[in-house]
């Protein structure tokens, strides 16, 4: 094992669009700069951020997955572990994190490390099993938020040093010269006068889309002016466009689909809304700030240590849809309270949550456990 120039393995499920696989992304492509040669392996291949991965030098491989247990996936990746030795395999999402761990402990790779990137209270009793017995022999468990660290440790009883928080951290350039508000609402044909609440995230259930149809139908009777736009997609789009007709909210919301411009939408947006039922480090709700936009959000997962509330945006309780539609309007009739919260709101991104941080002190960590396995071999 050197620590001149470790190796690194990366192994998620996928690399669509989506929160961890963006952060895979802006981790991978900055270790070699780092000091890293690092590789990225997935279960399911040709996800649509791959392309960018590749094309920044970092290699990705596809392993076996063939049947729904996913044990020729462990098979796989520890064959190649073992043809080609890696000093740090770090997974991301619980079907990678178990199913990795196994792998790479099977293989004697020095450094483990797993990353839970929710609250993932859907979790079964023999996940919870899996994941204690796995501890054992787990280096380091890196969570993006502090209420991650503290659901694990209630739930598996697992001790507070193998656990560190390492948030998310977002790219702070494309959304440093945003054009002005009516150039961008006019850019999408909005009215330049109609107050613009948005919400990006994948249409799936665990975003409970659900709840910003109720505020847009709950805002919507005192502010008919106003427009509800919802950038992203997924499979729950048929039962939402469903909820949007047995609201009425024809006219009201506006269903972008996924979009590569998403910058220009917060740049349109008055508030910026997350009615997620469990969330670790939204990087949706970060670029909304480091847009010096308010964000209304639910207090769910690590929300509350993003939006501080009352002075970036404002904490919700999980479910009170006429607290959402009362913070919403509070920025809507003061919009001086919402330019200042939105102004705290990118001070604080740029100061705690860039990607040169969250690669900084992921490369801090590597070094630091290599450092300890070297001195203590096992």
């Amino acid at each position: 094992m050197s620590l001149d120039r470790p190796t690194v393995l990366i192994v998620i499920p996928q690399l669509d669009i989506g929160g961890a696989e963006r952060q895979v992304v802006h981790l991978a492509s900055a270790l070699g700069a780092a000091g890293f040669d690092v590789e990225v392996a997935v279960f399911y291949p040709d996800g649509e951020l791959e392309p960018m991965l590749r094309a920044s030098g970092v290699p990705v491989r596809h392993l076996k997955r063939t049947s729904v247990h996913g044990l020729e996936t462990i098979f796989d990746l520890r064959r190649h572990l073992r043809r080609h030795r890696k000093d740090i395999v770090h997974a991301f999402l619980w079907p990678a994190n178990w199913r990795a761990r196994i792998a790479a402990i099977a293989a004697g790779v020095p450094v483990v490390i797993a990353s839970p990137r929710s609250v993932e209270t859907w979790l079964r009793w023999y996940h919870v099993v899996i994941d204690r017995l796995l501890a054992r022999k787990t280096s380091a468990i890196v969570v993006n938020a502090v209420a991650i660290r503290d659901h694990l440790q209630k739930r598996e009883g697992l001790p507070h040093e193998l656990f560190h928080v390492i948030p998310n951290g977002i790219e702070l350039a494309p959304l440093a010269s945003l054009p002005g508000r009516p150039e961008a609402k006019a850019s999408l044909g909005i009215p330049v006068g109609a107050p613009v609440i948005l919400t990006v995230g994948n249409l799936q259930p665990e975003k409970n889309h659900e709840d910003f149809l109720g505020l847009a139908a709950a805002l919507g009777r005192e502010r008919p002016e106003a427009l509800f736009v919802v950038v992203g997609d997924g499979p729950s789009r048929a039962a939402l466009m469903e909820r949007h007709q047995a609201l009425a909210l024809d006219g009201r919301v506006r269903w972008e689909g996924r979009r590569t411009d998403v910058p220009r939408y917060l740049a349109a947006c008055d508030v910026f809304v997350n009615t997620s039922r469990r969330e670790g480090c939204c990087n949706a709700i970060l670029e909304a700030m480091a847009a010096s936009r308010p964000v209304v959000a639910y207090g769910v997962g690590g929300n509350p240590e993003l939006v501080l509330d009352g002075e970036t945006g404002r904490i919700v309780p999980f479910g009170l849809i006429d607290g959402l539609a009362a913070a919403v309007d509070g920025y809507l009739v003061r919009p001086q309270l919402a330019e200042a919260h939105g102004e705290a709101g990118a001070r604080r991104v740029q100061d705690h949550f860039s990607r040169g941080a969250m690669v900084a002190r992921t490369a801090g960590l590597y070094r630091e456990l290599l450092a300890r396995r070297g001195s203590n071999p096992m």
